[in-house]
């Protein structure tokens, strides 16, 4: 199995101190529908959150044939990243993804006393098994303050 996994970084580096994480895995309806109507959902959220106040970084990963897919961000605090999962594409989204005869996804928050993009504690986290398969990374560029943050 191949995963396809990219990250981007918001800021240019880390605060100093707690930083909140939330994370998801979903699984989309099947169908060809289903796969486009998620494609242009996942461009909106993610020009949403480029522009969101309080977002540090993002990380997504998604199963290269298949539907599952998983979300790990990096917050300032948990009120601004309910500001965001509450408005915008996001809200619009997710009712889309929840809606009812969609599949159950898994959600996890925590607050961490420094930032992490390290996805074995986001399956840990989310009780979900670690996908088995060769991770493909997008070479995106990693910005001089993020370089020592474990991933």
């Amino acid at each position: 199995m191949l995963l396809l996994r990219r990250s981007h970084y918001l800021v240019p580096a880390p605060p100093n101190g707690p930083v909140f994480h939330a994370a998801t895995v979903l699984r989309r309806s099947s169908g060809w529908r289903a796969a486009r109507t998620f494609s242009q959902f996942n461009r909106r959220v993610e020009r949403q959150l480029t522009t969101t106040p309080g977002a540090l970084a993002y990380s997504l990963q998604r199963r290269a044939l298949g539907r599952e897919f998983w979300t790990l961000s990096l917050w300032t605090d948990r009120a601004r990243m309910l500001a965001f999962v509450r408005a915008g594409d996001h809200r619009v989204a997710a009712d889309w993804l929840t809606g009812p005869g969609r599949p159950d996804g898994q959600f996890a928050q925590w607050e961490a006393p420094t930032a992490s993009l390290r996805w074995d504690e986001v399956y840990t986290r989310l009780g979900s098994p670690t996908p088995k398969g060769r991770v493909l990374t997008a070479p995106n560029p990693v910005p001089l303050g993020w370089r020592t943050v474990p991933r």
